[in-house]
């Protein structure tokens, strides 16, 4: 967990105590505007997903954009509880509650918001129709279907079928769609050279063969315009077929995009970085920051540097070796002139989601300046 040492807003992003993650307000609404065009051209509206990003202030910018579902999706019934300030009246929960006090939990929330539940496995029904007491009202089901290679969902349109009927035979569900999650583009281009210009990666595009599985799936059980299909995998929208039967795609880290997603959507611009601060320096040609493994969350991998034109030595610093603690970086012989020990630099990780589950607060910025922080919603709360 975080301790936070408070400081004054008004003071220059550079002045903030390290590590910090800060977020560029200004910047977000461009990426929100961005976004929720792309999805137009691909006539699907967006679905905020505030798990990845945990502030209430970013939900409710994404809420008020153009082309969104007044509704939200969370990871968890803890989440569903931390959000109800923000009055949206449909939620989808994405992880299936299988234990007798999350049911519990559930009941009590149906009474005030209309919840769906993303259901993977026939046994989660059986669960959910055991578990739950009686309600005022139904749950909605939508049933994940695997379109791809994604280790969970629905495997075949037999066990589809089988559980379309039961949702059907049950007093307590109500059947409204259809979601899957498409795997990740990964033909990446118009890399942001403020981040890396290294050379493009191309891999094969499969996301046409996915969306013809996922109409597969859909015509067995006779899809209308009266159920929802809901698509996981943000990154993806620039591939997305412009005519399509989905109805909704579930974003969230487009607002503060990391490096995969800022590969994956060259459109959008970096709006979130950590701010790190060099504590020491080598004689040769290797410096270490403040942060490391504990602040990014690096399973995806470490963190880039963002390349400030205003501060020319980050053009030339790279990302070798972390610890729990701190970061190594390198940078070419001959530049260690450049270099101050207390300089600070902003890294941008390679998840968002994973780097953020290691703060309890944002420091929002407005040109360049420090405006004050915003919780992290929901911090630490996992069921």
């Amino acid at each position: 967990m975080e301790k936070l040492l408070y400081q004054s807003p008004g003071i220059k992003k550079y002045d903030l105590d390290t590590p910090a993650l800060m977020v560029d307000i200004d910047l977000v609404d461009k990426n929100i505007h961005t976004y929720h065009g792309i999805a137009a051209t691909k006539h699907v509206s967006v679905l905020p997903y505030p798990s990845i990003h945990g502030s209430l202030a970013i939900t409710k910018r994404q809420l008020n954009a153009v082309n969104v579902l007044p509704s939200i999706c969370c990871n968890s019934i803890s989440e569903i509880e931390a959000f109800q300030s923000l009055n949206v009246s449909n939620v989808i929960l994405k992880n299936t509650p299988v234990t007798p006090s999350q049911a519990k939990r559930l009941s009590v929330l149906t009474k005030i918001i209309n919840i769906s539940i993303v259901v993977t496995h026939q046994r989660h029904l059986e669960i959910l129709e055991e578990s739950l007491g009686e309600l005022t009202t139904s749950v909605g089901i939508l049933l994940h279907v695997n379109c791809g290679d994604m280790i969970s969902g629905i495997q075949n349109k037999e066990q589809l079928k089988s559980m379309v009927d039961t949702i059907k035979n049950s007093k307590k569900f109500d059947f409204i769609g259809l979601s899957t999650e498409f795997s990740e583009y990964k033909t990446y281009t118009g890399i942001n050279p403020l981040i890396d210009a290294s050379a493009t990666i191309n891999e094969p595009n499969d996301i046409e063969i996915q969306y013809m599985r996922l109409l597969e799936f859909a015509s067995s059980v006779q899809v209308s315009e009266y159920l929802s299909i809901v698509v996981f995998g943000e990154n993806n929208i620039n591939t997305l077929p412009d005519t399509n039967i989905i109805t909704a795609i579930v974003a969230g880290c487009y607002t503060i995009p990391d490096i995969n997603t800022l590969k994956s959507i060259p459109q959008l611009i970096i709006s979130a970085s950590v701010l790190s601060q060099i504590i020491s320096k080598a004689p040769s040609n290797y410096i270490v920051i403040d942060s490391g493994h504990k602040t990014y969350g690096t399973d995806l991998g470490l963190p880039t540097i963002y390349r400030d034109p205003s501060r020319p030595f980050t053009g030339y610093l790279n990302p070798e070796k972390f610890s729990a603690e701190h970061g190594c970086l390198s940078f070419p012989a001959g530049n260690a002139a450049d270099i101050e020990i207390k300089s600070k630099i902003e890294l941008i990780p390679q998840s968002m989601e994973l780097c953020i589950n290691q703060f309890d607060f944002m420091r929002f910025i407005t040109n360049g300046i420090f405006t004050g922080y915003m919780p992290i919603v929901n911090r630490g709360q996992f069921s």
